[in-house]
């Protein structure tokens, strides 16, 4: 998840490649939802977003497993 398309973009065509199955998000608001949609094995976030930075959805998502809330 990034708010920056060029770098989203070099993600998704330097992972595809070696068979990594990409989803970007150019929104933190899209993060919850993505989440209730599906179970990703690995989350690159950006730290630094309009909205929820990268490390408060970390925290966040982080405290929601713990307190066993699932999506």
């Amino acid at each position: 998840m990034d708010d920056d398309p060029a770098l989203l973009s070099m993600l998704e065509a330097q992972l595809q490649p070696w068979g990594f199955q990409v989803t970007t998000l150019a929104d933190s608001s899209q993060f919850w939802q993505y989440l209730e949609a599906t179970t990703p094995d690995l989350l690159l976030l950006d730290v630094a977003m309009p909205g929820f930075s990268g490390i408060g959805l970390v925290f966040l998502y982080t405290n929601m497993v713990t307190a066993n809330y699932y999506f």
